[in-house]
């Protein structure tokens, strides 16, 4: 019976510290998504000043969105 104690608790140490890495790898994760979708909004937000700069500078030229 003793024995099987000691097997239990080298298996649930065995879990505790493999649920330590998942945590660890999911917080990585999570932590590169979010550096992932700030660079995707900065680009959007480029990318939207651009196209109003562009249409500006047609609109000089008397061209409109409806061209």
């Amino acid at each position: 019976m003793k024995e099987q104690v000691t097997d239990m608790s080298k298996v649930l140490q065995g879990m505790t510290e493999e649920m330590r890495l998942l945590r660890a790898t999911v917080n990585q994760q999570y932590a590169e998504i979010i550096k992932l979708n700030r660079n995707i909004n900065a680009e959007t937000r480029k990318k939207d000043t651009d196209l109003i700069n562009l249409w500006e500078r047609l609109a000089k030229y008397g061209i409109n969105k409806l061209g």
